[in-house]
């Protein structure tokens, strides 16, 4: 039987003390040897357009440091594209805005916010916060949300995104994730309609997933990290394939 590479490096990181001595990182000379600098991806980006809502969010793409792996190919690690007002910025849109209200649901689910509180049947009160409001035990819905899905959201049920099941998707991240790849030249005019918001609280984890139900398979995932650091580990094609994990920072 084969070893399971996937699930025995999972195990290993929720450790306490897990060793985390060939952790990737891009903030350390000595712990991303394995990883290509891209050079080529620092070009000029053309023309910004004025009303692009992504300007305020990332930095010059000749800030950015973009690096690849031999062993993961498609697989691109950049640093430093957002500024760091940008990153407060875009933190605080994900923190309070998005939460109030950017998941309303257009169809006749009943659900006001597509997130894992609404999917558990928790409502969201009208015109309070998840950070005001308390639940029976006097806790705040906070401190419950894992998840809000914004622009076309997944049906959990039939494993489907689907027409007439969608929100409004922020403009803001749309022009954020265009840019992004834009100024990476990984494809053509991406046009991001689907976003998943995970929040993470401390012990919390997401275990090793396949994301192949999209539409365009052609099309590139963007990740965000923000706050504090976390760890992604990208597998191969078979769970026997091993599996480096990476350091992510906002910073």
């Amino acid at each position: 039987m084969e070893e399971d590479i996937l699930k025995k490096t999972f195990k290993r990181l929720k450790q306490k003390n897990a060793d985390l001595n060939n952790v990737l990182d891009t903030r350390c000379q000595n712990c991303c040897q394995n990883l290509a600098l891209e050079q080529n991806f620092r070009t000029t980006p053309g023309s910004p357009n004025p009303s692009d809502s992504s300007l305020k969010y990332l930095s010059s793409p000749f800030s950015w440091s973009v690096y690849s792996h031999p062993d993961y190919p498609g697989l691109l690690i950049v640093k430093g594209a957002f500024s760091p007002a940008g990153l407060t910025d875009l933190l605080s849109n994900v923190l309070l805005e998005y939460p109030a209200g950017l998941g309303m649901v257009q169809d006749t689910s009943g659900h006001h916010v597509r997130s894992n509180l609404s999917c558990l049947g928790t409502t969201y009160p009208e015109g309070k916060s998840y950070w005001s409001t308390d639940d029976d035990q006097g806790n705040s819905l906070i401190d419950k949300l894992r998840w809000i899905s914004t622009g076309y959201h997944f049906d959990w049920t039939k494993r489907e995104y689907r027409e007439g099941f969608r929100s409004p998707f922020p403009e803001d991240m749309a022009d954020i994730g265009h840019n992004i790849v834009k100024r990476l030249k990984i494809c053509g005019d991406l046009k991001p309609d689907s976003a998943i918001v995970n929040f993470y609280h401390p012990g919390d984890t997401l275990s090793f997933h396949q994301d192949e139900l999209e539409w365009d398979l052609s099309k590139p995932l963007v990740s965000i990290s923000l706050g504090l650091p976390g760890m992604l580990c990208v597998g191969g094609t078979k769970k026997v394939t091993p599996t480096p994990p990476h350091s992510t920072h906002s910073w």
